[in-house]
């Protein structure tokens, strides 16, 4: 456990703490990571979902560009442009030779959460903050469910699927993330505290959510993990499953609101 927990770490801090400088600093720096992962991503999904015994070919060549289309056009026109670059993409890969829902499906589960990201943090106000907060939430969820879930253990929460999840596991990503929800609150002259705690408790609960439907994915087509190119971590879908929710979800809320509901907004 220690030396699996060594290697995480270090992995961690090696990709994290240039990824929160670019989170502070903004564009392009913040464009550039956002764009890196979207054919990283895509690269993943397909070698899951369609590749034969590893091989990648044309196909995947064209797949991984169709994903990277609608988070170039987002950096580098506004994020509303992407909204049609996916559809088309999706479509085009569903009506084309490759002609498999799942890659078409990928498409959109691959380059929303991006879109959303970079469209979260260019809000004119409190973009930053905002993609801290979320970072902040899902990292301490991941946190607080690893060790509740080694520490405690007990009753399994879908062993068919993820073998080495407990809800002690899910328990613990929720406190832990009700933590951060507390002290953004704190941070932010004590307002809104009740909803802070509450939204970061279910945006923790469907970053977890998220996890395990990637891990029944995994399982669906026969993969530990979707890569090797993070140590310890597995894929790099691996390591922002819940991420990726937790952004497309805070998103739809703010679009259902017609506007954030942070207290640093």
């Amino acid at each position: 456990m220690l030396k699996d927990l060594g290697v995480r770490v270090a992995s961690a801090v090696v990709l994290g703490v240039p990824f929160i400088l670019s989170v502070h600093a903004g564009a392009p720096y913040f464009d550039w990571w956002i764009i890196a992962a979207a054919p990283l991503l895509a690269w993943e999904w397909y070698r899951l979902i369609a590749s034969d015994d590893g091989r990648f070919g044309a196909r995947g060549v064209i797949y991984v560009l169709c994903a990277a289309m609608p988070v170039v056009a987002a950096s580098l026109f506004a994020p509303a442009a992407a909204l049609p670059v996916i559809a088309a993409a999706a479509l085009g890969i569903l009506v084309s030779a490759q002609g498999s829902p799942w890659l078409a499906g990928g498409i959109v589960y691959l380059t929303a959460p991006c879109v959303a990201l970079l469209w979260l943090r260019y809000d004119v106000q409190g973009g930053r903050e905002t993609v801290f907060w979320l970072i902040a939430v899902v990292w301490a969820s991941d946190i607080g469910a690893y060790f509740a879930g080694r520490l405690i253990g007990g009753p399994k929460l879908a062993p068919a699927i993820s073998p080495n999840k407990t809800w002690a596991g899910v328990a613990g990503g929720a406190a832990a993330a009700l933590v951060v929800g507390v002290l953004a609150a704190l941070l932010t002259a004590g307002h809104a505290l009740a909803l802070l705690a509450s939204v970061s408790v279910l945006l923790s609960v469907f970053a977890q959510a998220g996890d395990l439907v990637e891990s029944w994915l995994k399982r669906r087509f026969g993969a530990k993990d979707t890569s090797a190119l993070i140590p310890g971590h597995g894929g790099v879908l691996d390591r922002v499953d819940g991420l990726m929710t937790a952004a497309t979800l805070w998103a739809l809320i703010v679009v259902a609101s017609k506007g954030s509901m942070l207290p640093w907004l």
